[in-house]
Formats: structure tokens, C-alpha cells, sequence
């Protein structure tokens, strides 16, 4: 593995809120639950902050703050002037964390947000329909969660403007891209679109190298991908493109809910060898929908995690990211959390996986 960064924990919009954060959350919960990462061996946090038009853990006068309801329990804090991104930020700092924001660049929770009576997303999304993608596949769940269109100019200007806000207003260590939801363009097209996404993943880091240059230290930017190369350049994602001309720092291919215990991480591998481009293949909670539906949300042992790691190592992986590690469902498991985050300090090493 190259580089000292090992350990990569992402935070979705909802999970920590829904499952770990009381209501309301104070500023002390915050930093009791960035200290809990910082213990468990994390070396990049990064909390999403942008998802379905909407703003999370930070308000904004230009964008709108989640509807959600799960969301209404960081307002006590926001209506003190306090940004829990802020607060969140600062922690990890102190604790020696990198610390980044994530960018939902599509989300397909809409289909949830419209159960909850809130609509699948911001005003942006819901009051232009001829920006969104009117035919996809994945059924109802696909249809009312909104997909925006990235053919059009207006849709890529709008989400490059809330990542360049939160450069502009937070002291972040960088950006993550998450482009492993289910649509970007219509169906059949996203291969000969892929310089439109491109140019989007250009503007935010040419972003970030310039307000780095201004900071006086580099700004990271990665990308939250599918697990195979053929589903990225099918929905438009050009990783080849990305990784060598160096618009990227570093990718993290997974599946969008189960860990992938046998994806051909190589292929990445071999496009990120040559390059600064480093390779974080992620652990997700569950192996499949049956351990998650059938047997009672049971996660990954740390068994299976290690057998996992050991593919990810031999395939030619940087480390490892964690994607919302052991917290939705898999929460009501020994060793419960926060003790479950520790499993991660267990696989930053190749060489202490291989000997478990």
C-alpha cells in the first residue's frame, strides 16, 4: 500500500442521525462521536454534506437545508449560529483526522423523502422537471427519487456550485464525489456523455487546487465509483480519463449497499498504479440483501471483513474506506457501537489481516 492514508470512514446524510445521534444533538455529541472514529484508527472522516439538492450538517442562504425529519434535531444547534460541519471539522483536527466533505452528486433516496411527506428533494430538483432523467431502470424506487440530468449545463453548474460553497465557507482537507447511485443520464447514453461528467470532476478539482494554493497545503479530491469498470463507463463515469490525467486523488469502487467480496478491484488497480491516484476499495455492513432482510440486519464478521481486506490488499488496494461502518440495523449487534468501529484499526494492516 502506498501513503500513509489507511483508513477511510464516510458518514451518509441520515444513517448516524436516524441510528446514534440523539434529538437534539449538542456540540458535544458531535465531538464524543468524531472522538469515537478517532479512536477506532480512522485517518480520513468524511461526513456527506450535499444530497438531494439539500444541504446537511450546514446552512446555507443560497441552497435549502434537508426536510427530512431526522434532520429537524440539528436546528436547536443551527438557530445558535453553530454549523455541526463546523464543529465536526474542528474535532477531527484536533484528534490529527483528515477531514472532508462528501457531495451526493445523485441520490437515490427520493422514494424515502417522499414517504416522509417532504418530496424526493430540494426546490431545484422538484420544480424543474426538464432537467430531470424522465425513463430509467430500477421501478418505482428509480422514478420518485428524482435523478437529475447531467447532459444539461444548469444541473452540473448546480452541484459544483454547492462543493465550491463549502470550500468557500469550511476549512475541509478536500471533497469526495459520490457517483454510485443509480442514473446520471438516460439509459444507453451515459458512455458518449462521459466528457460531460468529466468536466464536472475537472471544474471541482481545479476548484480545489486553486484554493488549495490559497491555503498553502493540497486539497484532496476523491470519487465514491461502481465496483466494475464497465458500470462506471456505462453510467458515464470515465475513470481511466480521471485517474490519468490527475483529476482525481484517489478512488473508492464499491457496490451501492453490499460489500463486494469478489469485484475485480486489479482493473483499478492497473489504471491507479501509474499514477498519484490512490485505490480504496470499501467495506460496506452486510455481505447480501439476505443478511440484511432475512437475518436480522447481521453484518460482517470480522472474519468475513478480514477475508474481504485480504482480497482488496492482494488486489492492489491503498487501504480500505468503510461506507456508514456497522451503523444502520447492524447497530443492535455485540459488540454494539462504538466498539464495532474498532474492527477497523484490525484491517488498516495487509500483514495483521493475512495472520487473522
Amino acid at each position: 500500500p502506498r501513503g500513509d492514508r489507511r483508513i477511510i470512514y464516510v458518514s451518509d446524510p441520515s444513517s448516524i442521525v436516524r441510528h446514534h445521534l440523539p434529538d437534539p444533538v449538542s456540540e458535544g455529541d458531535l465531538r464524543g462521536w468524531v472522538d469515537d472514529l478517532a479512536d477506532a484508527g480512522t485517518d480520513t472522516f468524511i461526513q456527506e454534506a450535499y444530497t438531494q439538492g439539500w444541504t446537511v450538517y450546514w446552512r446555507s442562504e443560497r441552497f435549502e437545508y434537508d426536510a427530512r425529519p431526522q434532520h429537524r434535531r440539528f436546528l436547536p444547534l443551527l438557530d445558535t449560529g453553530v454549523q455541526p460541519l463546523e464543529v465536526l471539522l474542528d474535532q477531527s483536527h484536533r484528534r490529527g483526522m483528515e477531514f472532508m466533505a462528501g457531495i451526493r452528486v445523485n441520490d437515490d433516496h427520493g422514494l424515502v423523502s417522499v414517504r416522509q411527506g417532504v418530496g424526493a428533494g430540494s426546490s431545484f430538483i422538484g420544480h424543474n422537471p426538464q432537467w430531470q432523467i424522465k425513463e430509467t431502470a430500477g421501478g418505482a424506487r428509480a422514478i420518485l427519487s428524482t435523478y437529475m440530468d447531467f447532459t444539461f449545463q444548469e444541473v452540473r453548474d448546480y452541484v459544483f456550485s454547492a462543493a465550491e460553497e463549502i470550500v468557500d465557507r469550511f476549512d475541509v482537507d478536500g471533497l469526495e464525489l459520490c457517483v454510485r447511485d443509480q442514473a446520471y443520464f438516460p439509459e444507453e447514453t451515459g458512455r458518449e456523455r462521459q466528457p460531460l461528467m468529466t468536466e464536472l470532476v475537472g471544474r471541482v478539482s481545479e476548484m480545489l487546487r486553486e484554493a488549495g494554493e490559497a491555503r498553502g497545503r493540497k486539497l484532496v479530491l476523491g470519487t465514491r465509483v461502481y465496483e466494475s469498470l464497465q458500470e462506471c463507463q456505462d453510467q458515464g463515469l470515465d475513470i481511466p480519463t480521471w485517474t490519468t490525467e490527475g483529476l482525481v486523488d484517489y478512488i473508492s469502487p464499491q457496490d451501492v449497499q453490499y460489500t463486494a467480496v469478489n469485484a475485480q478491484f486489479e482493473e483499478f488497480a492497473e489504471l491507479t498504479r501509474g499514477t498519484e491516484c490512490a485505490l480504496y476499495p470499501t467495506l460496506l455492513t452486510w455481505t447480501s440483501v439476505r443478511a440484511r432482510r432475512r437475518l436480522a440486519d447481521r453484518p460482517m464478521s470480522l472474519d468475513q471483513q478480514r477475508a474481504a481486506a485480504q482480497n482488496f490488499y492482494g488486489a492492489g488496494a491503498d487501504g480500505l474506506a468503510f461506507y456508514n461502518h456497522m451503523v444502520t440495523g447492524a447497530i443492535e449487534w455485540a459488540p454494539f457501537y462504538p466498539m464495532m468501529l474498532f474492527d477497523m484499526d484490525e484491517l488498516r494492516d495487509p500483514q495483521r489481516v493475512a495472520q487473522g
